[in-house]
């Protein structure tokens, strides 16, 4: 998780959760090896290494504690003012990254406490949009956001139908993907995608904007 902190402090954390065993790991006959201590950001391998992190959480450790403990709600807000955050999970194939980031979610409804990072971050994100629009800080806001995998060094657009490879340019500012798209939102707050692949857009008392991917990988509203 990347915050904004002053300059004498590092605006690098790093997290570690701790998956808990599933019916298929007890059935193959194993055992828990790693342990954590409550209130402590450390995590114990077998009885004679101990490892010290930001933030360490246990086998129990529910979603909101996740996202409420390292803090991601400070990124987002300070994106809001100007900031760049980054929040990526890594880890080993089955080790609960995506679970974590919530990015297998169903947008038709509500996940409830089974919300992953991102959800939660959308609603944030939108949420505090829209009460400053209230409070009149911000008259308009527009957001995009793009949806890349990338897999063995190569980058996917995952709005775009055809899912084939981008080419990538290596400018001043960075590694960039030549030809992604984005989905555009203008005006009010939008809602967070929903599974078919669309954004239903509008506060109370505005029409609803949709925004949806045709199968040459244009956006449109309507």
């Amino acid at each position: 998780t990347v915050l904004a902190e002053p300059a004498e402090e590092s605006s690098v954390r790093v997290t570690l959760r701790v998956r808990p065993m599933l019916p298929t790991d007890i059935a193959d006959g194993a055992s828990e090896c790693v342990f954590t201590t409550l209130g402590e950001p450390c995590v114990f391998l077998g009885s004679d290494r101990a490892f010290t992190f930001d933030h360490v959480f246990g086998t129990r450790a529910t979603q909101a504690e996740i996202y409420a403990g390292t803090q991601i709600g400070r990124t987002v807000r300070g994106a809001l003012d100007g900031l760049n955050g980054t929040v990526f999970a890594y880890g080993q194939t089955g080790s609960g990254k995506t679970h974590t980031m919530g990015t297998a979610a169903s947008f038709d409804a509500d996940e409830g406490e089974e919300s992953g990072i991102l959800p939660r971050a959308m609603r944030e994100l939108f949420d505090s949009l829209k009460a400053r629009l209230e409070t009149g800080e911000l008259l308009q806001v527009r957001v995009s956001a793009t949806f890349i995998e990338i897999h063995r060094e190569e980058v996917r657009d995952l709005l775009h139908a055809s899912g084939g490879a981008l080419e990538r340019d290596a400018a001043r500012a960075g590694v960039r993907a030549a030809g992604l798209d984005a989905i555009v939102q203008g005006g009010r707050p939008a809602t967070v995608p929903s599974a078919a692949g669309a954004v239903t857009a509008g506060a109370s008392g505005a029409g609803g904007v949709t925004i949806r991917e045709d199968p040459s990988g244009a956006i449109s509203l309507a």
